[in-house]
C-alpha cells in the first residue's frame, strides 16, 4: 500500500536558514508487502549492469555495493514520481521512456514533449536541514534542486531536461538501503523541483563530491537552483499542469 499526505514543514529556525517560512512537501509510504517495492527491486539489478560504476557527483569508480544501493534508491524515487504525476496529471499525459543506455536517458516525458529528470539524494541531517539549512560560509544552501552534469570527465554532453523533480530520503544511503533489502517500509518526499528556464536565470555552478567513497578526489560540477528557491510541491504541478 501507497500513502501520500501533503505536509507544509515550517521553518522554525533551528538551523542557520533562509528567509523562506515555509515549505509544502509530499510525503510518501511506501509498505514493506506493497508489489511497487519488488516490481522496483528485480528492475535494478540489470539497470546497474548498464550504468557506469561512477558516482553522480564524483569521478572516482565506486564499488558494487554503493552502485547497487544508488541504483535502487534511485530507481524507486524515479518510480514513484512516475505513479505520483499519473495520479495529478492523469495516466494519458505521462510517459515512462524506455531506454537501454544511461547516456541522455530521460525519467519520464509528459504527452506534451516535455523532458522530468528525478532527482534524489540521502539526508542524514533530515528534512528541515535540507529544505532551509544554509551554510554561513557560502551563504549558499547544503542541498539544491540539481541540475544537469557539466564536467567533460563524465555526462559530459547531457542535456538539461525541462523540469527538474525532486526528493529527499531522510537517513545514509547504507541504512535505507539495508532497510528496503530486508523488506522494510520505505518513507520519502517530494519536495517540488525547479524548471529549465529557472537553472538558466538563477541557477549556478557547484561542485559536488560523493560521500560514499572517501578516495573521492574528482569533483562533478552540476548547474543547481537553491531549494529556497525552486518550487514546493503543489507550486511545482502547477507548472506542469500549465505545459499540458
Amino acid at each position: 500500500m501507497i500513502d501520500i499526505q501533503i505536509y507544509n514543514i515550517r521553518n522554525d529556525g533551528s538551523y542557520s536558514t533562509t528567509e523562506r517560512p515555509s515549505f509544502r512537501c509530499l510525503e510518501v509510504k511506501i509498505s514493506s508487502d506493497d508489489p511497487f517495492l519488488e516490481d522496483v527491486r528485480q528492475k535494478a539489478a540489470p539497470i546497474n549492469d548498464r550504468l557506469n560504476n561512477h558516482s553522480a557527483s564524483a569521478g572516482v569508480v565506486r564499488s558494487a555495493e554503493t552502485v547497487t544501493a544508488d541504483n535502487l534508491i534511485g530507481l524507486i524515487a524515479e518510480y514513484v514520481c512516475y505513479e505520483i504525476l499519473k495520479n495529478q496529471l492523469g495516466d494519458e499525459n505521462v510517459i515512462k521512456p524506455v531506454s537501454g543506455s544511461s547516456c541522455d536517458q530521460v525519467d519520464i516525458r509528459l504527452t506534451s514533449g516535455h523532458t522530468i529528470e528525478v532527482r534524489s539524494s540521502c539526508i542524514r541531517n533530515g528534512l528541515k536541514f535540507a529544505l532551509f539549512n544554509v551554510n554561513r560560509s557560502s551563504n549558499q544552501q547544503y542541498i539544491d534542486v540539481i541540475g544537469p552534469y557539466y564536467n567533460t570527465a563524465y555526462k559530459a554532453y547531457e542535456n538539461i531536461k525541462d523540469f527538474y523533480m525532486r526528493v529527499i530520503y531522510v537517513g545514509d544511503t547504507a541504512s535505507i538501503f539495508s532497510n528496503i533489502i530486508n523488506g522494510g517500509n520505505v518513507v520519502l518526499y517530494i519536495t517540488g523541483g525547479t524548471t529549465k528556464q529557472m537553472l538558466k536565470e538563477i541557477g549556478y555552478r557547484k561542485y559536488m563530491t560523493s560521500p560514499a567513497d572517501s578516495r573521492t578526489t574528482k569533483k562533478g560540477n552540476y548547474l543547481v537552483v537553491q531549494m529556497s528557491d525552486s518550487f514546493d510541491y503543489p507550486d511545482f504541478i502547477d507548472q506542469l499542469e500549465n505545459v499540458l
